[in-house]
């Protein structure tokens, strides 16, 4: 099926950034055997601010992400504390769904004694339930229409999560004058 989606991003460096954009803007319906299925547009807003801290080389940098699909919406609000570009730890509150912790590094390859303007990024993150899943209950396991086994205590501690990330950006186009010679236009 044809999809569409679009966004937009604005972004000072070192200061803040605003996103917004939008997946699946075409309402979709899909026939999977027995099962009708409805994909409904999504939309997401996300916001976040640099904060140095005089006389440190701390900076907070909190943030936001709201998701809908138009029929609910969730927020997520997030502070990370960066330690000079190096290491960061932050937490985070998805509203009634999950508390977050995270820490991670940045490491800086060198190449010929020369640090690597893009780090590595390696971290991990922990999301904690908050939501009734965390509490004990029963999941049912079924074959061929007959409970197969009935496990008990089934409950959700939360996730890990572990990431990597690398920026490949182009190189900066040098900052000197140029001279153009008329005759080669």
């Amino acid at each position: 099926a044809f999809d569409l989606g679009a966004g937009a991003f604005y972004y000072v460096p070192e200061k803040l950034y605003f996103g917004i954009s939008g997946q699946k803007l075409l309402p979709q319906k899909h026939s999977l055997s027995n099962t009708n299925l409805k994909v409904r547009p999504h939309g997401y807003i996300t916001a976040g601010y640099y904060h140095g801290i005089p006389d440190t080389r701390l900076v907070l940098k909190p943030n936001m992400l709201v998701k809908t699909d138009l029929s609910t919406t969730q927020l997520d609000v997030n502070l990370t504390a960066e330690y000079n570009k190096s290491f960061w730890l932050g937490a985070g509150y998805r509203v009634q769904d999950a508390v977050v912790a995270n820490f991670g590094f940045n490491y800086y390859m060198k190449n010929n004694g020369v640090k690597s303007p893009n780090p590595l990024k390696v971290g991990i993150a922990y999301d904690f339930t908050t939501q009734s899943l965390g509490d004990g209950g029963e999941f049912t396991f079924w074959k061929d229409g007959q409970v197969n086994d009935t496990k008990r205590n089934n409950r959700s501690f939360g996730s890990v999560e572990l990431y990597l990330g690398k920026c490949i950006m182009p190189r900066p186009i040098p900052d000197f004058d140029t001279y153009v010679d008329p005759l080669f236009l």
